[in-house]
């Protein structure tokens, strides 16, 4: 029987076990969009380093440069001195929220930080990565913490220091569902009212260009005013897409990775 997994959202691959609840599925949307943003994670990256190898002098090279080093200060800023595997862990996690925002653009894609398992992912290997920088940093001495001030508090401390892992992970996941329900309903008003909205545009934009052509010197400012708002209105949804998909992105991107450097921080801030 051939089986189309692209008509499925979701696939049970372990149902003939009897596994069936929901935490088994695999969304296939998910995976593509996944996907969708390690691909273009991966010809970003080529691109940027081609440019930086041949072009040193451009301005995307310095684009790029300005790009790395502002991460890495602020991984200096923040644990006080530079910490490589942290730098790349976190920069890694960065660029892999902002290429999803970015995947987000594409019709017919979306965002793979939207679904809560991407972003529960996310939240739980920061978290993992936080409990190893101890580690290294203090040795098994480092979940002493735990116990403190006394004994009978471990349990509420276990409990402290999962919440990490769901706060930031719940952080992510509701801020890019709310851009993106933000996002169909925009692109629902526009497209209900497609016609009428394009027909005013075009208007504006018309009388802008009759204005233009006819007076000379440009002695009337209200038509330049008029063609100006039917610009706006042309490209409103990009402005839009722009605003609610990547900037979110990447200002959740920054975010996720200030509170996992943070963390680091209070982790190894006894480490010599």
């Amino acid at each position: 029987m051939n089986i189309n997994i692209f008509a499925l959202r979701t696939i049970k691959p372990l149902a003939q076990i009897g596994l069936t609840h929901p935490f088994w599925e695999i969304n296939i949307d998910t995976m593509i969009n996944t996907w969708a943003a390690l691909t273009f994670l991966v010809v970003v990256s080529m691109l940027c380093i081609f440019t930086v190898r041949h072009f040193p002098k451009s301005a995307a090279c310095f684009l790029v440069k300005k790009g790395f080093y502002s991460l890495k200060n602020l991984n200096i800023e923040t644990i006080g001195y530079l910490k490589q595997d942290c730098f790349i862990f976190t920069t890694t996690v960065f660029l892999f929220i902002v290429s999803c925002a970015f995947t987000g653009l594409i019709p017919s894609l979306g965002e793979a930080t939207s679904d809560i398992n991407t972003a529960l992912a996310l939240g739980i290997s920061c978290f993992v990565f936080i409990q190893i920088q101890g580690i290294k940093a203090h040795g098994l001495s480092h979940f002493k913490e735990y116990i403190r001030p006394f004994f009978l508090l471990l349990p509420l401390n276990i409990i402290g220091e999962s919440a990490k892992a769901a706060s930031m992970s719940f952080r992510l996941f509701g801020n890019i569902l709310g851009g993106t329900i933000i996002l169909h309903l925009l692109h629902s008003l526009i497209a209900n009212y497609y016609f009428p909205f394009w027909i005013m545009t075009s208007v504006i934009l018309g009388c802008g260009a009759i204005h233009r052509f006819f007076v000379l010197n440009g002695r009337s400012r209200y038509f330049d005013k008029l063609i100006s708002f039917g610009n706006v209105l042309l490209f409103f949804p990009i402005y839009v897409q722009v605003l609610f998909g990547v900037m979110e992105g990447i200002l959740q991107a920054f975010v996720i990775c200030m509170l996992t450097l943070t963390y680091v921080s209070l982790a190894v801030k006894n480490e010599t």
